[in-house]
């Protein structure tokens, strides 16, 4: 039992769990993403990809150091204001 429980365990510690992200997030073109940014806004940055999951729209995009940031919204609209973010 034990080493099935110690097994679990340490594969559990390696899987990859997203972070929310932290604001603002500074892009590459002088745009500033806050929580409180719109789609349209998020859209000004440099995007990765843009998809339909699981009922939301989400946006995969890079700051200024290059890092990827995942913001999701409830529809492709640009006024559509951003429920989450991830990176």
């Amino acid at each position: 039992m034990k080493k099935l429980l110690l097994t679990l365990l340490a594969g559990a510690s390696c899987i990859a769990v997203a972070s929310p992200a932290s604001f603002p997030i500074q892009c590459n073109n002088s745009v500033t993403i806050t929580a409180t940014s719109t789609l349209g806004d998020v859209q000004q940055c440099l995007i990765k990809k843009q998809k339909t999951s699981k009922g939301l729209y989400e946006v995969k995009f890079e700051d200024n150091n290059n890092h990827t940031y995942t913001c999701k919204f409830a529809t492709s609209y640009p006024d559509a204001q951003i429920n989450s973010c991830e990176d």
